[in-house]
């Protein structure tokens, strides 16, 4: 399976048609050369290419680099949801909502909402594919990973590298959850994407 995915990874996500540059509004700035790094973004648009999502749920948006990547790469898309705290960064919400909205589909239900998983239990509907990358404590990943249990197909953990906290938290998710896993594997992409393909999927 990781072979079908990275095989659909662009080179460049700058170089694929559709891809509006206005909303990676850090680009060019220092320090952010991650963006340009071309195995950051580009294997979000290949997971998304692959599994061709018609929701897709992100807890964690910030400016929504990883949110907006997915979304160009499915073309059966129709609802999206953020989740986000703006504890990051005090504007983006705000700003991710209006980058976003200004250079996608009108038939895409699209809202990035100020809302910290930390203090839910529950989410609002099912989706096709839910990204993670929100608190990044042991505690907090265990939290959202047990939060959007039984309500997605396709899960994808961010930093699964970076982060022993999230690397642990997973792994433990994964060994608790056995049953309902159908397949797991890891994308050495910049930080780590970890897959997790769940039974309904």
């Amino acid at each position: 399976m990781e072979t079908e995915i990275l095989n659909l990874k662009p080179d460049y996500i700058f170089d694929v048609e559709g891809v509006n540059h206005s909303v990676f509004i850090e680009k060019d700035c220092s320090g952010h050369d991650y963006i340009t790094c071309r195995n950051y973004y580009e294997i979000y648009y290949a997971i998304a290419k692959h599994y061709q999502p018609e929701s897709i749920l992100e807890i964690g948006v910030r400016y929504g680099y990883s949110l907006y990547s997915m979304m160009v790469a499915s073309e059966r898309l129709n609802y999206v949801r953020g989740y986000d705290n703006d504890n990051y960064n005090a504007d983006s919400v705000e700003r991710a909502n209006a980058n976003i909205s200004a250079v996608i589909s009108e038939k895409i239900d699209f809202k990035v909402e100020n809302l910290d998983t930390q203090n839910i239990d529950k989410l609002d509907r099912f989706y096709d594919l839910i990204h993670i990358d929100g608190d990044h404590s042991y505690e907090g990943k265990v939290h959202d990973l047990n939060l959007i249990k039984g309500s997605c197909k396709i899960l994808i953990v961010d930093d699964y590298n970076n982060f022993d906290s999230v690397k642990n938290a997973t792994n433990d998710f994964v060994n608790q959850n056995e049953d309902i896993i159908k397949n797991k594997f890891l994308i050495n992409s910049l930080r780590g994407s970890y897959i997790i393909e769940f039974n309904n999927a």
